[in-house]
């Protein structure tokens, strides 16, 4: 399972992440790992919720709505 979760993030242009729980975890550091902007939907809890306290991280963006991650991610 890890190998699988590691090509994912690797895989990924960008990550959204929404809720999750010990995977969602591994996968969320993976994709820091491989440097990859993540966007997590913090209400929607879960691993989502606790990426908030690493906002300060160039890579993660804490949104609380869809609408929000979507504007973000077409931004840039």
């Amino acid at each position: 399972m890890l190998e699988r979760r590691e090509k994912l993030a690797m895989a990924s242009d960008k990550v959204i992440l929404l809720n999750g729980g010990q995977g969602t975890y591994e996968e969320f550091f993976y994709a820091i790992h491989s440097e990859k902007q993540i966007y997590s939907l913090v209400t929607s809890g879960g691993v989502a919720e606790l990426s908030k306290s690493l906002s300060g991280n160039k890579l993660v963006h804490p949104c609380y709505s869809v609408e929000e991650i979507i504007e973000k991610i077409f931004e840039k």
